[in-house]
């Protein structure tokens, strides 16, 4: 049969080369289009190949974040647990470190009272010994011109023993004090010329058994440096002592110069130096250069570097030492200049520490009540007073003190303030209250240092036992000498 084309002629039929023809071609597009799905499915089978490696490192991953996470979590409660330690540590330290302060501080206090009695009455002593009973025996033979020089030189190691003793007291409880945070300080514009000269002149009595020369050497127009005047003469002093103990001979040089950090101090000695691996540890607590190998070791507790150092740091400055074995010392400390100071309205300190008295204070017939519950102290005040020719009352209780002097009326009072029943404050507080009693002048005379509440108070004069005997003095005179006579009532 024969197929018609469209328009109704007859179509001529193929021949079967071109069926065949037809048929290749026709192959040839079924195996391209099997290729292309076998390609495409082996694509798809890729692809999930690796979205399911991808899943598996997700969940591998996951499980690692989630371990990370736990060992995270006992890591948190182990530092946690460190940091409870670490506070409890610390609570223990700081509590032990306070219990150790107040030990020291009691203790210091404790001693202070005895060794008031004892230096004090030593130095009664040697004085009558030297000023009577010397003078007294005429012509002593040489056995007798023995036996004088050898009581006269062992009271004087007495005294000498005593002051030093007085001196590692007033150490540790500068250092408690300073630890504890209980320090008292006064900082103003200070002159640092005037900080030099008044150490000078304190450590000058250190020069005289040793071929020593002080040299003070101040730059023209220094600014004047903030700080607490007295506690920085405390740490020039005691530099200045440093180096005349290990000064033999030469010279000590104080030197003050501006640089750009602020103002700079500095004590310069010709001594036998200090090893490199001493000039750090000299300024921890109760450590002294060369202390494990000096066959002369110095005396004293190896604090006062350490109180220096923490003077000069509550100050904002820093202190340090440059020296080497044989070649002598420097010792540096910085302070920060004072943006302004009123040079023309310096403040004038107390007399508290007045230097010494020339000639004696004249008699008088001033009456002065000496309250303290101490009998050996007030024995020794009335030693050291009756020479002077002052009439003397006592009283060992605030409440036998507030007794005597509203029925006596002294011209003076030295009070303590460490009183059974009533303490010195309340004493003192009576006083100014009254008008019959509130213009005595009170010198209070105490273990305790707390000067600026007893000025506060009322206080003309604040002393800290052991007492320097001749400052009292000299305080004492000239407080009465602003009090008009026969101000006090008649003790008879």
């Amino acid at each position: 049969m024969m197929h018609s084309a469209a328009d109704g002629t007859p179509r001529k039929p193929r021949t079967m080369a071109e069926l065949e023809r037809e048929n290749a071609l026709f192959h040839e597009e079924i195996m391209v289009a099997r290729r292309a799905s076998e390609i495409t499915a082996s694509l798809v089978v890729e692809q999930f190949q690796k979205m399911e490696a991808i899943l598996h490192q997700l969940e591998d991953n996951l499980a690692v974040q989630k371990e990370l996470r736990r060992d995270l979590a006992e890591n948190l409660e182990e530092v946690e647990a460190q940091k409870q330690e670490l506070a409890s540590a610390r609570n223990a330290a700081e509590s032990a470190n306070a219990a150790k302060s107040a030990f020291l501080a009691s203790t210091s206090h404790e001693l202070r009272t005895p060794l008031t009695s004892v230096l004090g009455f030593a130095r009664i002593i040697q004085k009558r010994f030297e000023q009577v009973i010397v003078p007294a025996i005429p012509n002593p033979d040489r056995k007798m011109e023995r036996v004088i020089r050898q009581v006269g030189d062992n009271l004087a190691i007495i005294v000498e023993e005593g002051e030093r003793l007085t001196s590692l007291i007033n150490n540790v409880l500068d250092l408690a004090k300073i630890e504890s945070g209980r320090i008292e300080w006064k900082i103003e514009p200070v002159s640092l010329a005037d900080i030099i000269d008044r150490s000078a002149a304190a450590t000058s009595s250190l020069f005289h058994d040793k071929p020593l020369t002080l040299e003070l050497d101040v730059d023209a127009g220094i600014p004047p440096a903030m700080g607490d005047r007295n506690r920085l003469v405390q740490v020039l002093i005691n530099l200045i002592a440093n180096a005349v103990k290990f000064t033999e001979a030469g010279s000590i040089t104080c030197r003050a110069r501006c640089t750009e950090e602020g103002t700079l101090l500095q004590v310069i000695d010709t001594g036998i130096g200090i090893a490199v691996e001493d000039q750090d540890r000299i300024f921890e607590n109760f450590t002294q250069a060369g202390s494990d190998t000096l066959s002369d070791k110095p005396a004293g507790t190896g604090l006062g570097l350490a109180i220096c150092k923490q003077i000069v740091e509550y100050h904002g400055g820093r202190i340090w030492v440059e020296s080497a074995p044989g070649r002598g010392s420097v010792f540096s400390f910085s302070l920060p200049i004072a943006a302004n100071f009123p040079s023309s309205t310096e403040r004038t300190a107390r007399p508290a520490n007045a230097s010494a008295i020339t000639g004696d204070v004249q008699a008088t017939a001033k009456t002065l009540l000496v309250v303290d519950d101490e009998a050996n102290i007030r024995e020794l005040i009335r030693q050291e007073l009756d020479p002077q020719g002052y009439r003397i009352l006592c009283a060992d209780s605030g409440e036998k003190a507030l007794h005597q002097a509203r029925k006596y009326l002294p011209d003076l009072v030295l009070l303590d303030l460490m009183l059974p029943g009533m303490n010195g404050y309340e004493v003192l507080a009576d006083l100014k209250r009254n008008p019959q009693t509130r213009t005595i002048p009170v010198i209070i005379v105490s273990i305790l240092e707390d000067k600026e509440r007893g000025f506060r108070s009322g206080a003309e004069a604040y002393f800290t036992k052991p007492i320097n005997s001749t400052a009292l003095l000299k305080e004492v005179k000239r407080l009465l000498e602003r009090t008009e006579p026969g101000h006090a009532n008649d003790i008879t």
